[in-house]
């Protein structure tokens, strides 16, 4: 009997020993407020240094298409892993799955062509943060989501459909969790995007993974290899108000858009004149001008992006818009369908 006894508490220790949380540390590079990152290996890193190497995890974040993280493995890179700080509330994940310099660069390397997105809660402990770095002590949460992305030189947008209650949850569960495992004061909490590899397409001459550029549902970022005009002169509607038309140092009169039903209004243009905010009106009658639709048009790629900043932003954007300047960077500030406040997305 007592040697039942004895056999059943140990097969309650091994269960709950089993069953508890398997808590793992994260040491992400903190350079600002908005960007925390790492990555499993980076391409040529000298002294382990995942981040600031030629091929580093900061490319992923530094706004140009012209830069890129490669995976370090010798083989394509399958299970690697990026790991990252994500806005609250996140809607989108936009991702440029191979080298952006150039065609033909993004033909030679390998491209994402499946990947797996998972959360975790991070909890930084109190003091564990220095200039350049904070640790995260993290807790996986269960949902886990693959994507299969196309093979095209372009920006793919991502939904993600976590949902933030169960989310929220977790986190209180985590936070519950850290108190009774730890003995440090709770310094900060984080939800970090898991990206790991899972298939890739085949370059044509070199066997790594690239990927140019990761950013949220609060910027949406252009690739200039597919501007058509390099600088702008003037942006202003004609005589009947149907045509925007731009001039540049070479040429005058483009036709950036035209619409004769509509009547066109300048709202507001970028000091650049690269961004341009247009409320198109119907042209029949007067009572037809007290509708009104806003627009957002960039010059340099002369093309109308009101949905591809919607698509990012993860719903519906609406005006009225405006362009507000910050520290050097633009904002256009609108409304998303079925919400009455105000949200921000920067222009790239």
């Amino acid at each position: 009997m007592k040697i039942l006894s004895v056999f059943l508490i140990l097969i309650s220790i091994s269960h709950l020993q089993a069953s508890a949380p398997e808590w793992k540390e994260l040491i992400l590079w903190n350079p600002s407020a908005t960007s925390m990152y790492t990555v499993s290996s980076a391409l040529h890193s000298v002294n382990n240094d995942l981040i600031n190497g030629k091929y580093g995890a900061k490319n992923l974040f530094d706004q140009t298409f012209s830069t890129a993280w490669v995976e370090g493995r010798k083989d394509e890179g399958v299970h690697e892993t990026i790991f990252t700080i994500i806005p609250k509330n996140c809607k989108t994940l936009n991702i440029f799955g191979g080298y952006g310099k150039n065609h033909t660069l993004y033909d030679r390397n390998n491209r994402l062509k499946k990947i797996k997105l998972s959360l975790l809660v991070g909890i930084n402990p109190q003091g564990h943060i220095s200039e350049n770095t904070i640790v995260y002590r993290t807790l996986p949460y269960e949902k886990v989501f693959s994507y299969t992305l196309k093979d095209t030189f372009s920006v793919q947008t991502i939904p993600l459909s976590f949902d933030l209650n169960k989310l929220a949850a977790f986190t209180r569960k985590t936070i519950d969790q850290f108190k009774k495992d730890f003995k440090e004061k709770i310094g900060s909490t984080a939800t970090l995007l898991k990206i790991e590899i899972e298939a890739v397409y085949r370059g044509s001459r070199w066997n790594d993974t690239c990927v140019s550029e990761l950013f949220f549902n609060n910027l949406y970022l252009h690739n200039p290899l597919n501007e058509i005009y390099g600088k702008i002169d003037s942006v202003y509607v004609n005589k009947d108000e149907n045509t925007l038309l731009m001039d540049t140092p070479q040429k005058y009169g483009i036709i950036l858009h035209h619409d004769s039903h509509a009547v066109f209004q300048i709202v507001e243009i970028s000091t650049d004149k690269q961004w341009l905010n247009v409320i198109r009106m119907p042209a029949e009658g007067g009572q037809g001008r007290l509708e009104s639709e806003y627009l957002i048009f960039n010059t340099h790629l002369k093309k109308e992006m009101t949905r591809a900043i919607s698509r990012v932003a993860g719903g519906r954007i609406n005006g009225p818009f405006y362009f507000n300047r910050k520290n050097g960077h633009l904002f256009l500030e609108y409304y998303l369908i079925g919400q009455d406040k105000t949200s921000q997305i920067e222009l790239k």
